[in-house]
């Protein structure tokens, strides 16, 4: 994360949580230099899919009538979709 966010382009070998982030290259035994060089991406790019990975993984609900949890909060749920949506929209 913090090379692509200096941006540089990342090449994994394997599984990473930011594998799918512009400016990450998966290697394969075809991938040649001029492929690697060719990966363009802005800062902005990566900001916004790690906003998006972090929406993934936010401790809230959209629809909280679905939810079951006996210790839901309306108001705890609330508050972590205002965060949530507050760094995606920055």
């Amino acid at each position: 994360m913090e090379a692509l966010r200096f941006g540089k382009r990342v090449l994994v070998f394997g599984s990473a949580p930011y594998k799918e982030f512009p400016g990450v290259i998966r290697y394969t035994d075809q991938l040649t230099l001029d492929d690697i060089l060719s990966v363009r991406f802005t800062h902005q790019e990566i900001e916004l899919a790690h906003a998006r990975q972090k929406f993934n993984m936010v401790d809230a609900v959209v629809f909280p009538e679905g939810a079951n949890a006996e210790n839901f909060s309306a108001e705890q749920n609330f508050q972590n979709l205002a965060k949530i949506f507050n760094e995606v929209t920055r």
